[in-house]
């Protein structure tokens, strides 16, 4: 993780995982619905698959168990927070969370029925103690990670290439 407190396996169900980054969510602050705490950042990978629409489930491995009081966290550029417990799932020793996603779908941060998959989310604690956060989008920056427009631009870039990957399959290669 971004803070070094956790290591994590990724490894999806089906496809190649083509880029894997963490993310420290402290660079993402004032999105309704961000959870309190998120301990370990973010993990942002992207999954290439043979086939549009297709559905993923990527297992991560923690080094040490998932606290109780854990649930999945995604964040979405035109969504913002939201809590996607509806599809993951954490094995009895809390050691291993299976997250589904699906191309074009739930989970998929592009928007789009493309053979690619991005997703960003991370472990959040649920903290009854205090609010969820506020309702202003800011931009800010820490001297040790990427700046809130900087994660916007990666997610546009991602989409604009993805965009730029089924045009070109379409129309020089021929694909559907």
């Amino acid at each position: 993780s971004c803070r070094g407190e956790l290591m994590v396996g990724i490894r999806p169900s089906r496809g190649t995982i083509v880029r894997a980054d963490v993310v420290d969510d402290m660079d993402i602050e004032g999105h309704d619905g961000k959870p309190t705490r998120i301990p370990y950042g973010l993990f942002a990978y992207r999954i290439e698959l043979s086939e549009y629409g297709q559905t993923v489930n990527v297992d991560l491995h923690l080094s040490k168990p998932a606290p109780q009081n854990a649930y999945w966290a995604m964040f979405d550029p035109v969504n913002g927070w939201y809590d996607y417990s509806a599809h993951t799932v954490f094995n009895a020793s809390r050691s291993k969370i299976t997250i589904q996603l699906k191309d074009g779908g739930f989970g998929d941060c592009d928007h789009t029925e493309n053979g690619v998959i991005v997703d960003p989310g991370g472990l959040a604690i649920v903290d009854e103690s205090t609010g969820g956060g506020g309702c202003f989008i800011s931009i800010t920056r820490t001297n040790h990670g990427l700046s809130q427009l900087n994660l916007w631009v990666i997610c546009l870039g991602l989409c604009l290439i993805t965009t730029g990957m089924l045009f070109y399959r379409r129309l020089v290669i021929g694909e559907k």
